[in-house]
C-alpha cells in the first residue's frame, strides 16, 4: 500500500490532463524501505510572439544615379586588358551606385495592398467595413445599423469580386503570347499548388548530402556522353566516320570576325529586355539598364 506522499500524488495525476512537459523526480530516503516520487508538470506554457513582417518598399533615385554615371570616368572600364575584368569594374560602379542612391521605407499597413488587383479605393472600402462592422457590434439590437452593414458589406463583396474578375481578364489577354505567364496566371486563378517539391528525398538518398550531391552532379555531367552514344549506336557510326561527312568551306579553322558595334544596337539590345525579370546578384535591374540606357550605351558600352 502506498504511502500518504505516494496516494497524493498518485491522485493528482489521475485527475491533470497531461499535454505539456512533465519532470519527475526520485529522493532516495533511508528512513523508509521505498524511494519518494515527485512530479512536476507545466500546465501553462508561454509561446514565443512572432515577430511582426516589416513591410518595406526599395526606392531608387534614377535621376541621381544617371547624373552620377554621366560624370563617371569610364577610363578604368575601357583600358583594362581583359573583358572579364572590365565587366566587373563596369558592373560594380553601376551597382555602387544604385546603393547610394537607394533607401528603404517601412510602408503602413494601411497602405499595403496584399493582392494586385486591390485599389486604394478597395482599401478605404474594407475600412469602412471595419468601422459598420464595430458599430453594429455595439448595438447588435439596432435594426437600422444592422441594415446599413449588411448592405455595405454585400456591396464591398460584390466589388472584390468584379475587380478581381477584371484583373485576371486583363492579364490573360496580356499574356495570351508569353506561354509560360499565362499559365501561371491560370494556376493562379484556378488556385493550383505550384510549389516545388522537396529535395530532402534527394539529400537522403546517400549517407551524406556530400555524396548525395556528387551523385547529382555525375548524372547530369553524363547526360550529354549518354545521349551522343545512343544517337551513334541508332545510326551505327563513330564519331571519325560522323567527322567525315561534314565539310567545312575553304577558310581559317579556329577563327571568327566580330563586327564593331555602336551605340544604336547597343540601345536595341537595352530595350529588347524584359522589365519584370527579376536583378541577379548586383542588383542591377532591366528597367534600370532602360532608364540609363542613353548613359551607359556610349563608352563604356559600346567599348565592352
Amino acid at each position: 500500500m502506498p504511502c500518504k506522499c505516494h496516494f497524493i500524488i498518485i491522485f493528482k495525476l489521475k485527475f491533470v490532463p497531461v499535454k505539456s512537459n512533465a519532470e519527475s523526480v526520485v529522493y532516495l530516503n533511508a528512513a523508509t524501505d521505498h524511494d519518494i516520487t515527485m512530479a512536476g508538470i507545466m500546465l501553462k506554457t508561454h509561446k514565443p510572439k512572432r515577430p511582426k513582417p516589416i513591410r518595406s518598399r526599395v526606392i531608387v533615385d534614377i535621376d541621381s544615379i544617371r547624373s552620377e554615371l554621366e560624370g563617371t570616368d569610364w577610363s578604368t572600364v575601357i583600358n583594362c586588358s581583359s573583358l572579364e575584368e572590365s565587366v566587373t569594374h563596369f558592373t560594380k560602379t553601376v551597382s555602387e551606385a544604385i546603393l547610394r542612391y537607394s533607401k528603404t521605407c517601412v510602408i503602413s499597413r494601411s497602405r499595403t495592398t496584399l493582392h494586385p488587383w486591390m485599389t486604394p479605393g478597395l482599401i478605404r472600402c474594407s475600412k469602412h467595413r471595419d468601422k459598420l462592422h464595430i458599430e453594429y457590434r455595439k448595438d447588435p439590437n439596432n435594426p437600422t445599423k444592422k441594415l446599413i452593414y449588411t448592405r455595405y458589406r454585400k456591396f464591398y463583396i460584390d466589388l472584390i469580386r468584379r475587380l478581381k474578375r477584371d484583373y485576371n481578364k486583363k492579364e490573360i489577354i496580356k499574356n495570351k503570347y508569353a506561354p509560360k505567364k499565362l499559365w501561371g496566371t491560370i494556376n493562379r486563378i484556378t488556385g493550383k499548388d505550384t510549389s516545388s517539391s522537396s529535395n530532402l528525398a534527394l539529400i537522403n538518398s546517400r549517407p551524406s548530402v556530400k555524396e548525395s550531391l556528387n551523385v547529382c552532379n555525375s548524372y547530369f555531367a553524363s547526360v550529354g556522353n549518354k545521349l551522343a552514344n545512343s544517337i551513334m549506336l541508332k545510326l551505327n557510326e563513330t564519331q571519325e566516320s560522323l567527322a567525315e561527312k561534314v565539310h567545312i568551306p575553304d577558310q581559317p579553322v579556329g577563327s571568327f570576325f566580330m563586327n564593331p558595334t555602336d551605340e544604336l544596337e547597343v540601345l536595341g539590345l537595352i530595350r529588347s529586355l524584359d522589365s519584370g525579370s527579376a536583378p541577379g546578384m548586383d542588383g542591377i535591374t532591366n528597367k534600370l539598364l532602360k532608364s540609363v540606357a542613353h548613359t551607359i550605351a556610349e563608352p563604356p558600352g559600346c567599348d565592352i
